[in-house]
């Protein structure tokens, strides 16, 4: 896998970026914002969160656990990206997170994070890793679908 990531403090702007990436035909499934506390498309009047986001509103320590989403996705053998996305999300940031299989795709996603002027924009090889799709999915404890926004 080819992933490119990159920071944003707004989530109006994170989430303007993934709407761009799935306008330019970037898979909805291979596109992902990681929050602590990001609503989901389907949040009604009662705040729902989806499933990790309801586990940090009911266990602060929790929040320790973001960096296993980057250990997850990046494997233990590349700390200092899972280190400074974990801490992005930890202060309250936003980091988009786009899968790809093609290197040429995940670089045409990092041209157009810069373009929205993406922080801590980068592009890894994750030979050995799951999708982005499978490590979501298995947290939240579903199976992705084509037509739901993670």
């Amino acid at each position: 896998m080819h992933t490119a990531l990159c920071t944003f403090d707004d989530q109006a702007r994170a989430e303007q970026a993934v709407d761009n990436l799935v306008t330019a035909g970037f898979p909805r499934q291979d596109l992902h914002i990681e929050h602590q506390q990001l609503r989901t498309a389907e949040s009604d009047a009662n705040d729902r969160f989806d499933g990790m986001e309801r586990e940090v509103a009911l266990d602060r320590d929790v929040v320790a656990s973001f960096g296993n989403f980057f250990a997850r996705l990046f494997g233990r053998n590349d700390e200092p990206h899972a280190d400074t996305y974990g801490r992005h999300v930890e202060r309250g940031g936003y980091v988009v997170v786009v899968d790809t299989s093609e290197p040429g795709e995940a670089e045409r996603a990092r041209r157009m994070l810069n373009d929205w002027q993406a922080g801590d924009l980068n592009v890894v090889h994750r030979p050995q890793q799951p999708p982005l799709r499978d490590i979501v999915g298995q947290r939240q404890g579903t199976a992705t679908t084509d037509d739901k926004p993670l």
